[in-house]
């Protein structure tokens, strides 16, 4: 019941934060695409840990990578505020009964965040952004360490997946800007949700 709770009373804070820096960052109408993009993760999220296949730190993160998605997808940002409030709130999730440790949550946090930004800096900061940086710390926290390697590599085969018709039909060119937290959240999801990647 606490999960609920927490799983809730998060919700309803990462969406009016998020929906307070979009309104500032951008006046015009929101595309419904980016809703779509980032309600999908959020109700598969919620949905696992309804049927027990999920605990409440990997729903939260799941829940704040799908709103990431939003902002991203909308306004090609994803905010400090919302990230930043993702990664407390699934340490506080971390600390409940049946959860991951504390500590597995902490270093999962540092260990996308670090991975994400080896690649931001090794790629003059062309290849992601620093959103996407701040993603990848959600989404260790809600995975722990050894599941968060997995998820944003399978982050990067599903971006590379969809975007390479384009390529080959030439309607998107190499260097062109494309919202990588879509493909994150997607992956964390199913990191949450399959624990065969555990193995």
């Amino acid at each position: 019941m606490l999960g609920f709770v927490l799983i809730a009373a998060v919700t309803v804070a990462l969406s009016a934060v998020a929906a307070s820096r979009m309104s500032v960052v951008t006046m015009r109408h929101i595309a419904p695409a980016a809703y779509v993009a980032g309600g999908i993760p959020a109700a598969v999220a919620v949905t696992a840990f309804v049927r027990g296949h999920a605990n409440a730190a990997a729903a939260i993160g799941c829940i704040a990578a799908a709103l990431c998605t939003v902002t991203d997808v909308a306004t090609g940002l994803i905010f400090d505020e919302v990230a930043a409030l993702g990664v407390i709130a699934c340490w506080c999730a971390s600390a409940l009964p049946g959860v991951q440790h504390v500590t597995g949550a902490v270093v999962g946090a540092w260990s996308g965040f670090a991975l994400l930004a080896a690649v931001h800096f090794a790629t003059h900061r062309r290849g992601l952004g620093w959103g996407d940086v701040k993603l990848g710390a959600v989404a260790g926290a809600a995975l722990g360490a050894p599941l968060v390697v997995h998820a944003i590599g399978v982050a990067f085969v599903i971006g590379a997946l969809s975007v390479l018709p384009g390529l080959l039909r030439r309607r998107r060119r190499f260097g062109e800007r494309i919202a990588f937290a879509p493909y994150l959240a997607v992956a964390t999801v199913l990191a949450a949700i399959v624990p065969s990647w555990a193995a």
